[in-house]
């Protein structure tokens, strides 16, 4: 972790919250000063690189603590989210890819840097956590390191349902791309178009497969920047008091998988039990 010096006033009354938009690594050290004193906080994903220090910051928090779960207040993935509840059916796979060709990150992997997005997706979407996550890492500049460029991740669910995280900072091309299958049909929600596709498949059948033969749709939806939506959100969280979707339980949910999968690449994929 780098040096870093936070000086907070506890006396000072006129600061109504901040934001902590740091390297990842820097995140609980910056937070817990004004997290302790009450200060409505935002942090950038991910809340913490370490379960360690998420489980600090839920013991301490006093007041309103928001993480940057961004793709949640997108509104592409708001109106996917929508069509997965009246459209697809039972859910039966989950797939998100997240690759770009760098930045490079030198305080954490690429897992914490991208498995974020993923992640806070498929949990919203499941309404539940993973009974297991599987995961497997490759840090080819960095050998021998956790510094890993490129993690593929299985999250198990009840009911014979998987997510999966695919990301990467070795890509040639950018791609922010979360597809759910269904038992009626498919959504994808492409950040790089950002257009919620909706495929209809097979009633009969319902296989994956026929759903590259399926009629695209694209639905309107409300183009309002992602991150507006979510600065507005912690501005409300702080004038009514109410933690806003992305909270601190939401943070650590998240930093729980992200901690569970480095964890099973330690040990070549091994199973970890939620």
């Amino acid at each position: 972790m780098r040096d870093v010096k936070v000086i907070v006033n506890p006396d000072k009354d006129d600061i109504d919250g901040v934001i902590i938009a740091t390297p990842g690594s820097t995140h609980a050290e910056i937070a817990l000063p004004f997290i302790k004193i009450g200060v409505p906080t935002f942090i950038e994903k991910p809340m913490t690189t370490s379960l360690e220090d998420a489980q600090k910051i839920k013991r301490m928090a006093k007041n309103i603590v928001m993480v940057g779960h961004v793709h949640l207040y997108n509104s592409a993935f708001l109106k996917a989210k929508e069509l997965i509840k009246k459209k697809i059916g039972k859910i039966r796979l989950l797939r998100f890819e997240g690759r770009n060709d760098g930045p490079i990150r030198d305080d954490m992997s690429v897992l914490w840097d991208w498995g974020p997005h993923g992640a806070s997706m498929i949990l919203d979407l499941m309404g539940k956590k993973p009974t297991h996550v599987q995961a497997w890492g490759y840090s080819g500049l960095r050998p021998g390191t956790k510094l890993y460029d490129a993690v593929e991740a299985r999250l198990l669910f009840l009911g014979n349902v998987e997510g999966t995280l695919a990301v990467s900072w070795l890509s040639p091309e950018k791609r922010v791309k979360l597809t759910v299958i269904g038992s009626k049909a498919s959504v994808i929600f492409d950040d790089a178009s950002v257009k919620p596709a909706f495929a209809k498949a097979s009633a009969s059948r319902g296989k994956v497969a026929l759903y590259r033969k399926g009629k695209l749709t694209h639905p309107s939806y409300d183009k309002q920047p992602p991150l507006k939506l979510e600065l507005e959100a912690f501005i409300k969280a702080i004038k009514t008091k109410k933690q806003p979707p992305t909270d601190v339980n939401n943070g650590l949910k998240v930093v729980k998988i992200l901690a569970a999968a480095e964890k099973s690449i330690q040990f070549d994929g091994k199973k970890i039990l939620m």
